[in-house]
């Protein structure tokens, strides 16, 4: 059986038995229990081809589910009366827990029991359930401390018994065709499959199960949108019924990053069909056309968009593709040849308008009256962000990404995947993944000489007692490893912030300084040279602080180095004093240090020749010297860095 036609068989609808599906997802009463307890529970089977499962609530159903699925658990199921092997535990059972056959209000002649044995916990949606009574609670949180197997009990005379047969045994059958691999052939039927002895197959010799999820048959560099195969009929065409999504939750996390993975190529198909619905040959839109004064070739063409409803956003520096039409040319269809062959090429630019956008146009233009014209315009959408947001959720789950997501690491560090897989737990104080960090533990020094550190920084620093929470939360208890300090200009941002690094600083903790501009970066970096310098004791635990700027303007200045003088100095016959004092750390500069700590070094003396040779009219370097030059300046900066406390970067630079 092949991994189409076992999935077939749960939800495709040429032949599929949708009277017993109907039956099996109806919830019946039954009961679970585990040991010498019980729990009344109402239950169902949903059988579909994603992810066949078992779903417990207590009551109703807004009081919380718990999910057992094919791929976390291994099902038995048995008829009293029927299954002999089984026997001995229906006897058991009556004798021992009589109640779970008849309690008053229920009497179980015959019964039917599912022994549930977990390989991974259930899932469980909406614990703790809102406005739920004192009993329920308590029947969730003995549930929820069951750690072995449990069994499910129910009433064989109900009236979809047949179904239940059917459903159950197909459950079972999964523990086997789980653990194959996709698309190997089984040369077993389901039928024998299904009629083998409990127990013939060790589950020990197979592989770990997996859920017959359809997009790990899809690569996600892919477009997923394709119809599954088990949902076509024979002939190919898609039926009319669609897979039933499980509901608004997740089963696991690659229910969750396949599910989030599908949303976001919807919503770039979306984005797509949003600007070629509009954007294209068929729709003539309207368009004046005005001339920049003093400058005859550069024109302006705002567009007023022919569209119902909210236009597509086009950004500043998108690329379009135009054609102006006069009446009568405007009434002719646009073919893709005449298009390319007379139209142009603009970008959008962000200006007062006449109508909804600008095209800014440098050239010759037919027309430049300033009349109102007809125009046809083709662009592509910017879907970068959701490209990224497929690449990261990709990515997400498969790789580690952060500290945070290696599993030796768990509660040490923020997880960046189960951030972009929008998880939320580490937010939640009843999750096992919710954690609160101190510097202190990520520190090597002893705690003593930590602890003697952390407050010789506070003394240092003059933190007043807003201030001084900030820190704290920032230092010695940061929930989940994240902290934000927020506020109005004038509140202490840059103190507290300053006071912060120095702590990680003095506990040998490296720190990564950033923000989005240069001048935020330098801001910060220059506070914390400053405080360094007005203590030795700080700057002899703290070390090195580097400012990393692109590679380019790095070897810009390196190129333009001399035997005597700063780069930033050579370069500028006036400087501020904010320049004087960063330049020390700037990397540039701390490369020709490390080459003048290390006058021995081969590579220190060939990147200094390489430079003196680079400033001299004599022998310029030729592209294998430049190739050279580039490579040793990489080295040495690899060396900088790793030697360094403090990295000042941008967030572009530091993404790099």
């Amino acid at each position: 059986m092949d991994f189409n036609a076992f999935a077939r068989g749960f939800d495709q609808p040429m032949g599929h038995d949708t009277q017993g599906d109907n039956e099996l997802r109806q919830w019946k009463p039954s009961v679970i229990s585990f040991g010498n307890s019980f729990v009344n529970v109402k239950s169902r089977l949903v059988l579909e081809s994603q992810q066949p499962r078992l779903e417990i609530c207590i009551g109703k159903r807004v009081n919380g589910l718990l999910i057992f699925t094919a791929e976390d658990c291994d099902f038995h199921f048995a008829r009293e009366g029927i299954e002999l092997d089984d026997a001995e535990t229906f006897r058991q059972y009556r004798a021992s827990l009589p109640r779970i056959f008849a309690d008053g209000k229920r009497v179980w002649d015959t019964a039917y029991l599912v022994k549930v044995h977990m390989r991974r916990p259930p899932v469980v949606i909406g614990f703790p359930p809102e406005n739920a009574s004192p009993s329920t609670l308590q029947d969730w949180e003995r549930l929820l401390g069951v750690q072995d197997n449990l069994i499910l009990w129910g009433q064989w005379s109900d009236p979809a018994w047949r179904f239940l047969s059917k459903g159950w045994k197909l459950m079972s059958g999964l523990e086997y065709l789980l653990r194959l691999p996709f698309g190997d052939t089984d040369p077993v039927t389901l039928d024998s499959l299904l009629r083998r002895p409990y127990g013939s197959i060790d589950p020990a010799t197979l592989a770990p199960p997996q859920a017959v999820w359809f997009y790990r048959k899809h690569p996600a560099n892919q477009e997923p949108r394709v119809v599954p195969k088990w949902l076509e009929d024979p002939s190919g065409v898609k039926p009319s019924i669609a897979w039933q999504l499980p509901g608004p939750y997740f089963l696991n996390d690659h229910d969750r990053q396949g599910r989030l993975v599908q949303a976001s190529y919807v919503e770039r198909a979306f984005a797509r069909d949003l600007v070629t619905s509009v954007f294209n040959l068929n729709i003539r839109h309207r368009a004046i056309i005005t001339t920049i004064s003093g400058n005859g070739m550069r024109h302006r063409i705002h567009v007023k968009l022919n569209c119902e409803g909210r236009p597509p956003t086009l950004t500043a520096m998108a690329s379009v593709s135009f054609l102006l039409l006069d009446e009568i040319s405007a009434a002719e269809p646009v073919t893709e040849g005449d298009f390319k062959a007379k139209g142009y090429k603009g970008t959008v630019v962000d200006d007062e308008t006449l109508g909804d956008f600008i095209i800014d146009y440098y050239g010759h233009l037919d027309w430049t009256d300033e009349s109102e014209r007809k125009i046809v315009m083709t662009t592509k959408p910017n879907t970068l962000p959701i490209d990224q947001q497929i690449a990261a959720l990709t990515t997400a789950g498969t790789k580690t990404l952060v500290y945070g997501d290696k599993g030796e690491n768990h509660g040490l560090g923020f997880s960046l995947s189960r951030t972009i897989l929008a998880h939320g737990t580490e937010l939640n104080f009843t999750s096992p993944d919710y954690f609160v960090l101190s510097i202190e533990m990520l520190s090597s020094l002893p705690s003593q000489i930590a602890k003697e550190r952390l407050q010789y920084v506070r003394n240092f620093c003059h933190l007043d007692p807003t201030q001084e929470e900030a820190f704290t939360k920032s230092t010695t208890a940061i929930t989940v490893g994240v902290s934000l300090i927020h506020g109005p200009p004038g509140t202490g941002k840059t103190t507290t912030a300053v006071a912060i690094v120095l702590a990680m600083m003095a506990l040998q903790i490296k720190v990564l300084l950033t923000s989005a501009s240069n001048k935020g970066v330098d801001n910060l970096t220059l506070a914390l040279i400053r405080a360094l310098n007005r203590d030795s004791r700080l700057k002899s635990w703290c070390e090195q602080v580097v400012r990393f700027r692109t590679p380019s303007y790095h070897m810009s200045a390196v190129r333009a180095e001399s035997q005597n003088q700063r780069p930033t100095l050579r370069r500028r016959p006036i400087i501020s004093q904010s320049d004087l004092e960063m330049e020390p750390i700037q990397m540039h500069s701390l490369v020709f240090d490390h080459i003048a700590e290390h006058p021995n070094d081969p590579e220190c003396v060939e990147l200094r020749e390489l430079c003196d040779r680079d400033t001299s009219d004599n022998h310029p370097l030729n592209l294998q010297d430049v190739i050279k030059l580039k490579s040793l300046y990489g080295k040495i900066v690899s060396t900088v860095l790793a030697k360094s406390k403090v990295v000042a970067t941008t967030l572009s630079n530091a993404s790099q």
